[in-house]
């Protein structure tokens, strides 16, 4: 009886020090301690995920945090080393496609062993929009989603798709397309004064040389595309309908204008015709 008499008198007096508490253990996370470098979170843009871990109790903690995207472990996890009443920051890299994600935060390994254990992860919803034309504004906050200088308003009002910089997959941008949703055209068909040597599209090339070639941009088997390496006119034309004749060929192969040829050709043929006349009017004489 003595014995337990005089440990419960020792036990008090320990307790009553001035100065003596236990140490506790508690570092924590909350749902504010989990932040992105950016606030519009887009597919490609290299991310930093930022921790900041507290250190609630009254000793000294190590530990590391780990990170997970829906549910699995990120690269990297980062340590950390807390005094009483402070905060270490971390962080890793992310770079994320376009989707919906789940990023936790997690402390582990934590030393001394903590004694409140329900603080210590937390998680947080994100978004990583699709960034189309890839200049780094997620498609959510661009104004020309496709990137084809046509803003996304101007493309209801064309019909043309907002996401899709070619609409009707000829290879003309709907920018520049004259029919943007039909694939057989992209510039005005209609040739004025073609046999004044006019150009319809300043392509230094005259209309009259584009129909003596028989100019298709997607035909490289042309006379006009090889003669002029490759520098075809973008008019699209029937060749069934702009026969290559004789003379256009030789205004092609010569470099000058169809006309000239036409001219010459007519003169040509008008001396021919009054050097006949005169012939048959000698004859007549004789």
């Amino acid at each position: 009886m003595k014995k337990i008499y005089f440990s419960f008198i020792l036990a008090f007096a320990f307790f009553s020090v001035p100065g003596f508490t236990f140490a506790k253990t508690d570092i924590s996370l909350s749902q504010t301690d989990i932040t992105f470098s950016q606030d519009n979170i887009v597919e490609g843009n290299s991310i930093k995920i930022y921790v900041r871990v507290y250190n609630n109790g009254d000793t000294d903690v190590l530990g590391q945090v780990i990170f997970l995207n829906n549910g699995s472990p990120m690269p990297s996890p980062q340590p950390v080393s807390l005094k009483p009443g402070t905060y270490d920051d971390v962080f890793i890299n992310w770079k994320p496609t376009a989707g919906e994600y789940n990023i936790e935060a997690k402390i582990t390994g934590i030393s001394p062993t903590d004694e409140e254990l329900s603080n210590n992860s937390v998680k947080k919803q994100v978004s990583a929009d699709l960034d189309t034309d890839k200049d780094g504004v997620g498609n959510r906050k661009d104004s020309d989603i496709d990137g084809d200088e046509l803003e996304n308003d101007k493309e209801a009002t064309l019909g043309t798709s907002p996401v899709k910089p070619d609409t009707d997959g000829d290879k003309v941008n709907d920018k520049t397309d004259a029919f943007p949703l039909d694939n057989n055209k992209w510039e005005s068909e209609t040739i004025n004064n073609i046999f004044e040597g006019t150009t319809t599209n300043e392509d230094n090339f005259t209309d009259s040389q584009v129909i003596a070639g028989a100019s298709d941009e997607a035909d490289t088997n042309s006379i006009y595309y090889k003669l002029t390496k490759g520098n075809v006119d973008k008019i699209k034309l029937d060749s069934s309908k702009f026969p290559l004749s004789m003379l256009n060929s030789a205004a092609l192969f010569f470099g000058i204008d169809a006309n000239y040829i036409y001219f010459a050709f007519a003169v040509l043929l008008l001396i021919i015709i009054l050097f006949l006349l005169g012939l048959r009017k000698k004859k007549k004489e004789y």
